[in-house]
């Protein structure tokens, strides 16, 4: 929290793997909770001294997902579009992340079950002209 001003980290944060995975283990064990299975490590104590700190339970996905969404937004400022080359050496993983959007909206518009994005992103996304 002190470093990066947040408590979310990524699921793959390469600077310090292990926290990741305590993380990952933690929102886990938090939906566990949630669904009313007992985990033998998480306890309401521990989920207030958690929350506390601004420790993000579930959100990671969707954060992530603004993260990007803004980087996008800034790349459309700069260059005037939102075709992002799939290697972009300023940002590779937005070019991915653009690429992994125009898929999920491919299956979004077949009714595939698996289309990873929401009717909320596709609105944001075509707001700026994606």
């Amino acid at each position: 929290v002190k470093e990066f001003g947040h408590a979310c980290v990524p699921h793959r944060f390469a600077k310090n793997l292990v926290l990741a995975i305590w993380v990952r283990t933690q929102r886990r064990n938090y939906m566990d909770f949630q669904s009313g299975i007992r985990s033998c490590s998480l306890t309401r104590d521990r989920i207030q001294l958690l929350n506390k700190i601004g420790f993000e339970w579930g959100k990671n996905r969707f954060y992530l997902w603004d993260v990007r969404y803004k980087e996008l937004v800034s790349y459309k400022n700069e260059f005037g579009h939102t075709r992002v080359p799939p290697k972009f050496t300023k940002n590779p993983t937005l070019g991915y992340w653009v690429g992994l959007q125009r898929s999920s909206y491919r299956n979004f518009t077949n009714a595939s079950t698996l289309c990873g994005i929401g009717v909320d992103q596709i609105k944001l996304l075509n707001n700026i002209g994606f």
